[in-house]
């Protein structure tokens, strides 16, 4: 069951990857909904696998299919409905956050991660001269967001350190490579960016949410030994399977 599935996952990370390649040269919201799809299914098999798998955590799987789905949502509506696909994707991003609580509690020091992220874009969307945001509504709108994305993603660099394994650093790249993707979105809307951004913007998305949908598959995976990495040594250390919820 278990090569059975990590092929499907393969199959389709791959298949969104190369419709993240014709969406460039296609530039369709047909195409991009398609393609969104694509890492939706991803999460929806993953969550298949885990209840299979019979996993004792199985909010994690429940919480980042919903966070997937409304991000689908975010792609669809964000060309026509700006402020509805933003909201879609902040709320994706509070269900993803509270997913990554229920692998390892939120405690109030996983919010200085956050706080270091979040002052560079707040500083950038509330004084740079070049982004016109066209109301003060529009502007506190990214403020929020960005801060919604950067608890995201000190969450995950928080999960990371404390716990040094395989599914934390799948979701640690994948938070950060969403707001890179954020941040070039920013750049290329609201700051007259070149259309390089608006490029990086899309190929960082999607892989973001191939590597969130597949954190699910290793999340639920059975292992009777997990590598670990450690600051302090180069070696490796064995330990514990990682499919615990740890506190």
């Amino acid at each position: 069951m278990k090569k059975r599935f990590f092929t499907a996952n393969i199959l389709l990370i791959t298949a969104v990857l190369l419709g993240d390649l014709c969406y460039h040269f296609i530039g369709t919201t047909l195409v991009k909904g398609i393609v969104s799809f694509g890492f939706v299914l991803l999460s929806i098999i993953n969550l298949i696998y885990s209840l299979k798998s019979k996993t004792s955590n199985k909010k994690y799987p429940i919480l980042m299919m919903i966070g997937a789905i409304l991000g689908m949502a975010g792609d669809i509506l964000l060309a026509s409905q700006f402020v509805l696909g933003a909201a879609a994707f902040a709320i994706s991003h509070v269900f993803f956050v509270t997913a990554y609580c229920t692998l390892s509690r939120f405690r109030l020091r996983n919010l200085i991660p956050a706080t270091c992220i979040f002052i560079p874009p707040l500083l950038l969307i509330t004084l740079a001269p070049f982004f016109d945001y066209g109301s003060l509504f529009m502007e506190m709108l990214c403020i929020t967001y960005a801060a919604i994305i950067c608890v995201m993603v000190g969450k995950a660099i928080a999960n990371f350190i404390h716990h040094k394994q395989v599914t934390y650093g799948i979701i640690l790249i994948g938070s950060i490579l969403f707001y890179i993707s954020d941040l070039m979105l920013l750049l290329y809307v609201f700051g007259g960016a070149p259309e390089i951004t608006d490029i990086i913007c899309i190929a960082t998305y999607y892989p973001a949410q191939c590597l969130l949908a597949h954190s699910i598959y290793h999340a639920a995976t059975p292992r009777t030994s997990v590598v670990t990495f450690t600051t302090k040594e180069s070696d490796i250390i064995r330990h514990s399977p990682e499919t615990q919820k740890i506190s």
